[in-house]
């Protein structure tokens, strides 16, 4: 296949399809690579403390960058909190873009997005479930099996969104704001994919 055959396949990838693709697959147990069997070396630790750096910055939050899984932790999860901290299992890690991913996911899905919609109450996660469509359920099932709680089900889409690091235009982020005011009038207003990207740019920006 030529290049610029290659460039317009992708073209024609709309976002949708590109995110639905990727929610599927994503288990974070390493990028779907096997993750190393033995506790990472002290210069792979420092590895991925220097590729996630920049994002600890710019969301003002540390994570903690550990060999292995520590007693008690899952030995397959990228990125666990324990006591409120987020820890990184850097032997589940290979590479850079995987550990720009996992610390998302970590701070933003493990710790940001549940804060933020605590304080939104349950009505949001209702109104979001409600509004999945068909392909939605049936990512959320691939990638995180029957989980009944609905705010739990939530937060991992969610979660799964913000490794995407989609940031709403201002366009976007106008049109989501306005339906944002609609639902409190009428909350069966469906969610659309900007609507889920600004949620999480609000969670962001609020932390």
């Amino acid at each position: 296949m030529s290049n610029t055959a290659r460039i317009q396949e992708v073209a024609d990838l709309s976002i949708d399809v590109i995110k639905k693709a990727f929610i599927k697959r994503h288990q974070f147990q390493a990028a779907n690579e096997q993750p190393l069997a033995m506790a990472a070396t002290n210069n792979h630790i420092e590895a991925v403390k220097r590729w996630i750096a920049p994002l600890e910055f710019e969301l003002n939050l540390k994570a903690n960058v550990i060999s292995c899984a520590n007693p008690g932790m899952s030995e397959d999860a990228a990125a666990q909190v324990v006591g409120g901290e987020l820890f990184i299992l850097a032997n589940t890690v290979h590479n850079e873009k995987q550990a720009r991913d996992v610390f998302t996911y970590g701070s933003v899905g493990l710790i940001v997005i549940p804060k933020y919609l605590a304080k939104k109450g349950n009505s949001v996660i209702e109104q979001i479930h409600s509004g999945l469509t068909g392909d939605q359920m049936e990512a959320l099932a691939s990638t995180c099996g029957d989980i009944a709680d609905k705010r739990s089900l939530i937060q991992l889409y969610l979660a799964d969104l913000a490794t995407l690091r989609v940031t709403p235009s201002f366009i976007e982020r106008r049109e989501s704001w306005q339906r944002q005011l609609v639902r409190k009038v009428y909350s069966g207003l469906a969610w659309k994919s900007n609507d889920l990207h600004y949620l999480i740019h609000r969670a962001v920006r609020s932390w």
